[in-house]
């Protein structure tokens, strides 16, 4: 703590805070700190008072809320579920990564955060944080534009399954809210949910009931990533605004499980063909492919849906494919396939290993394609242009 009180000029900082420890909040010392990381001994933020020992350090983040830019928070504090007032006001903050929940039964009031913190441009949900709150509702209705004018990525990633009950489908509308701001340029949604094909259906249905007076056309959008199937209608609801504007860049295809009777990839043809509207768009160059079943029947490259499909993107470059429903040498060939008609740099096939993947590095480099098992992690914060 001495060494920390004799760093006026401090701008970055990781700190673990133990249960028996304060961080200094009497004094506005710390006028140049940016980028701060703060996790807690046993999670005490999530059951300690603010400012107590063991406690989130409110008013230590508060007095540097002239400079501070980045914020990563492990442990959400308890009494942010409680009372806005208990956020810290942090004017010019750009970037949040909330991780750990206080308490997993009750919602999480998101849309309190956008009064503490207005500038924000960058906001990520990690881990077990599965219930979002629409209160309070007096934040935003009517006051549509002012909430978070200037956040550009929203990236919800939660390792439990979300039920079908109604805090979960509350959980959902705010999730469907969120994405509905219209500065938004990168979307990543990475959960569990029954609900995954209709998130994005009749859109202005999912938020008439909050009075929102105002719809996002979406055609900011430069990338989305998902971790479920929405429908080709849904799908196109987010999206199609942004092929027109030539803005969007990046998206993640996932395919819909098949049933248990029936052809075999009768639901993943009919699944890309509701995609025929995407076909084409000059602005795409990068695409993920994921969880499909087609046909082994093929006699020609010009038989098999997903390669034809691909090949239909003339700035394609980048892909990202995977799907436990072949055996490894028939998903070799798939892939095979799309390096023959498609124009790629390099390729990601997480579900290729051993001897299949080196075989395969050596003939997608024939192609002059770089082949790698898992593309790289995401980057926080997002680099924005």
């Amino acid at each position: 703590m001495q060494l920390l009180e004799a760093s006026p000029s401090l701008e970055h900082l990781e700190f673990e805070q133990p249960s028996d420890l304060l961080l200094p909040w009497h004094r506005k010392l710390w006028n140049r700190l940016r980028d701060v990381t703060i996790s807690s001994e046993s999670n005490s933020f999530c059951y300690s008072e603010a400012d107590s020992l063991g406690g989130f350090p409110r008013m230590f983040l508060q007095n540097a809320g002239s400079s501070l830019e980045h914020l990563d928070l492990v442990g959400i504090p308890l009494q942010w579920y409680r009372e806005s007032s208990s956020i810290p006001f942090l004017p010019k903050l750009k970037t949040l990564r909330l991780h750990l929940a206080a308490d997993d039964e009750t919602p999480f009031p998101i849309f309190s955060l956008s009064i503490a913190l207005p500038r924000l441009e960058q906001l990520c949900f990690l881990e077990n944080i599965t219930l979002l709150g629409l209160e309070p509702t007096t934040i935003w209705r009517g006051n549509w534009d002012d909430v978070w004018p200037h956040l550009k990525v929203l990236n919800f990633e939660c390792t439990d399954p979300l039920s079908s009950d109604d805090e979960t489908a509350t959980s959902l509308r705010a999730i469907r809210y969120l994405t509905a701001l219209k500065s938004l340029q990168h979307i990543h949604l990475q959960f569990e949910s029954e609900d995954w094909p209709q998130l994005f259906c009749d859109s202005h249905s999912l938020l008439s009931d909050f009075d929102v007076p105002r719809y996002s056309d979406f055609k900011n959008l430069r990338s989305v990533r998902l971790d479920g199937p929405i429908s080709p209608d849904g799908a196109r609801t987010l999206l199609s605004n942004a092929i027109k504007t030539k803005q969007l860049t990046t998206y993640d295809l996932v395919f819909p499980d098949e049933p248990v009777t029936g052809n075999i990839g009768d639901t993943c043809i009919r699944h890309l063909r509701g995609y025929d509207w995407m076909r084409g768009a000059p602005s795409i160059h990068t695409l993920g492919c994921f969880d499909f079943r087609f046909p082994l029947d093929a006699e020609s490259d010009e038989d098999m849906p997903l390669p034809q499909f691909l090949a239909t993107f003339p700035n394609l470059r980048t892909l990202s494919i995977s799907s436990r429903e072949y055996r490894t040498p028939e998903f070799v060939n798939l892939v095979v396939a799309i390096l023959r008609v498609t124009h790629l740099k390099t390729i990601y096939t997480p579900c290729v290993d051993g001897v299949f993947l080196d075989q395969l590095r050596e003939t997608a480099k024939a192609y002059g394609v770089q082949s790698f098992a898992c593309r790289p992690p995401d980057q926080w914060p997002m680099s924005l242009d």
